[in-house]
This record gives structure tokens, sequence and C-alpha cells, in this order.
């Protein structure tokens, strides 16, 4: 690597360092030795469309912090994959059974390229060891995926496929234009023909009331 070419990177992971904790800060005022572990502890990795920021086969246990675009949770049913969550810029994330030993069966790959700070588990159970607010901050951010994991809920609850998209548009705005449909329709359980076919009656009935 050019010597350009390193000092472009500290620069973009730094910047993604100050990102991720002004985000925590937001939660609770942190101590300046968590910033200091925080920016000597982690590293940012840029993943291509398509590349997997975890697979089953990994077993070394990260938060994720997406300082710049979007990626997906998904586990496989045969050759079929379910796409179980999605997450955009500003948001922290893990795998699901980060905070035990039991294996995982989910994949989390960029949808599209993306800037991604990876903070070592390690380093989060040092900060909850020796700063107190490092739990409440934790205990913030497990509220935050809670209630996202209650949206998904209610939506693979909902009774058809026409409510399941309508919800989706209104909760998740921001992915619409980026996520493929075939994830959309899988993250909502439906076939992706059915859901191309909501989208041209909705496209129908918008054109109608113009």
């Amino acid at each position: 690597m050019l010597l350009k070419d390193s000092i472009d990177q500290d620069k973009l992971a730094y910047s993604a360092q100050i990102a991720f904790i002004t985000i925590l800060r937001c939660l609770h005022p942190l101590h300046s030795e968590i910033e200091k572990r925080i920016i000597a502890g982690t590293k940012l990795i840029t993943y291509k469309k398509g590349e997997y920021l975890t697979t089953p086969n990994n077993e070394e246990k990260f938060i994720f912090f997406i300082n710049k675009g979007l990626v997906r949770g998904y586990i496989k049913d045969g050759k079929h994959e379910a796409t179980i969550w999605l997450a955009k810029e500003g948001e922290v994330l893990s795998r699901i059974v980060l905070y035990n030993d039991n294996e995982t069966e989910e994949y989390i790959q960029a949808v599209e390229r993306a800037e991604v700070l990876i903070v070592p588990q390690k380093l989060i159970e040092y900060l909850y060891d020796n700063f107190t607010e490092a739990n409440f901050i934790g205990r913030k951010i497990m509220e935050r995926n809670y209630q996202s994991a209650q949206e998904r809920a209610y939506i693979g609850r909902l009774s058809s496929a026409e409510k399941k998209y309508s919800y989706f548009l209104k909760t998740y705005t921001d992915f619409m234009n980026r996520v493929p449909l075939k994830y959309i329709a899988s993250f909502l359980g439906i076939r992706i023909e059915t859901l191309s076919r909501i989208r041209a009656k909705q496209w129908i009935m918008d054109k109608e009331t113009d």
C-alpha cells in the first residue's frame, strides 16, 4: 500500500470512529478513556457489494458499526435464503447469538458497498467491566435492537402481503430504492412475483390519483 493510500485509509477509519463515538455520546456522556480505547481498538473495513462481514464459519465475535452503506442478515433453508434483517449507515449491529456460545447459521452480507467499523467483543467486555456508562449504553443499544426485532415480528404476523408491503414502506422508507426486490420479498416472507404484482398495482393507483 502506498503511503498516501495508507494515510487516506487512516483518515477514513478515524472519521468512522468519531461517527461511532458521536452516536454513543448521544446515548450517554463518555469517559475520555472510552473514546481512546475505541480509537485504538477498532478498525475500518470496506466491503464490496456481495461480500460477507461474517458467516457461520467465522468464530470471531464483533460488534459492527455501519459508517456507510447497507447490509443484510440472512439464514439458509436448503437453497432458500431468508433475509431476517436490514441495516444501514449509523446502525450498530451484531450476529444474533453474539452473547452466547451457540453456533449460528446467520450470514451478514453487504447489499451495497459498505464501510464498517469492526469493534471486537473483547473490547466491549473490557468497557463493560471498567466503565459504568458502557453498560448503560449497551442497554440502550439492546433496547433499540429489540424494538427493531419487534417491528420485524409484527410484519411477519400481518395477514396479507399487501399489508406487509404497506408497513415496510412506512417503516423502512430509506431501504425501498436501495435494496433489491428479491431481498425485500424475502424479508417480508412473500414471493418476489407477489411483491412485483403489489408494486405494479400500487404504481397504477398512484398514477390514477395524479
